[in-house]
């Protein structure tokens, strides 16, 4: 729970895995450049029925390095033009 505030995520390719109707499939591809993702799913979870909300603002592909977003920088002076 974040009381509402915005959360930001870095989520690495690496680490997703493919599936289907929510079984892991035996065969996995890696995410190199040949690949063209087309769709993104996500499966929320808790195991308890009931009302919730999921908000998303915005999903973006970046380069991350060593704990860093690489070009960033470049990012923020677009949006200040």
């Amino acid at each position: 729970k974040t009381g509402g505030d915005f959360v930001t995520l870095v989520l690495p390719f690496r680490d997703f895995v493919l599936t289907s109707s929510g079984v892991v499939r035996d065969v996995q591809r890696e995410l190199d450049g040949s690949v063209q993702i087309e769709h993104i799913g996500f499966t929320l979870m808790d195991e308890q029925d009931g009302d919730f909300q999921f908000d998303l603002s915005r999903i973006r592909v970046i380069n991350y390095y060593d704990g860093e977003i690489l070009g960033e920088q470049d990012d923020e002076q677009k949006n200040d033009e």
